[in-house]
């Protein structure tokens, strides 16, 4: 029943560091925002990257916290295809110039960008106007495209004047996945309740019956030309040769 326990808590230990930790940068900052836009209206916000890595997400900025679908597409505006696309509850705030702002996380598409290449962020379908910076269009990474149903879509700096999306992308410059600090611990817990359980048993039992439990364990090999439990030089013998 020992043995079981064991072998449950390292094995669920080993599982558990498969969970990826990322720290995301602050790429593009463009959270500026004091005005409104008709929200009928789709709009596409030209973003080029300026770190190479994953997107982790965007954080957009709104005043009326209405309901819009949130879509990443990569290449120039205005584009309609999409590799990300959700529908989000944008947090509203007091006024123009006090918008709220929800992040929206973008990981699990895996979009992979390189630093400047350009992608998209795309609003539509809400029913209340949209946070957009009219007075200082400060983002100099692309332009803010729109677009009213079947109509063709209107680059709004080139017909409008200054005009952009409030928005914020964050970039994750090293993907690869790393274990969390709640997986290390959890691994490190397990293993030492593998050592504790093996060492009250080669307490009640006597060194012989702890190699044999080793040996059960698959953590040291049986040596075949006997049945007798090997002794300290050849465990040793035959860790050296694996290590090798």
């Amino acid at each position: 029943m020992k043995n079981l326990i064991l072998v449950a808590t390292v094995t669920a230990a080993l599982i558990a560091t498969t969970g990826l930790g990322h720290a995301s940068t602050l790429d593009q900052n463009n959270a500026f925002g004091n005005g409104n836009a008709n929200g009928s209206f789709e709009w596409q916000q030209q973003v080029t990257a300026g770190l190479s890595g994953q997107l982790a997400g965007i954080t957009l900025y709104d005043i009326y916290g209405e309901t819009a679908t949130v879509s990443i597409g990569i290449g120039d505006a205005f584009t309609n295809s999409f590799v990300f696309s959700e529908s989000v509850s944008l947090n509203g705030g007091s006024s123009g110039w006090n918008p709220g702002s929800t992040f929206i996380d973008t990981s699990a598409a895996n979009i992979i960008l390189t630093a400047g290449e350009r992608f998209v962020i795309d609003e539509s379908g809400a029913s209340l106007p949209y946070s957009i910076d009219f007075a200082n269009s400060s983002y100099t990474g692309g332009d803010l495209y729109t677009k009213l149903g079947a109509n063709s879509p209107v680059d709004f700096d080139t017909v409008h004047g200054n005009g952009s999306l409030p928005f914020q992308t964050y970039m994750d410059t090293d993907p690869t996945p790393t274990p969390e600090p709640s997986s290390l611990l959890l691994l490190l817990t397990g293993l030492s309740a593998g050592v504790l359980l093996l060492r009250r048993r080669s307490e009640m039992l006597g060194p012989a019956p702890l190699v044999s439990s080793l040996l059960r364990f698959g953590i040291f090999a049986r040596c075949s030309s006997t049945k007798s439990t090997p002794s300290a030089v050849r465990v040793s013998a035959e860790l050296s040769a694996r290590v090798m």
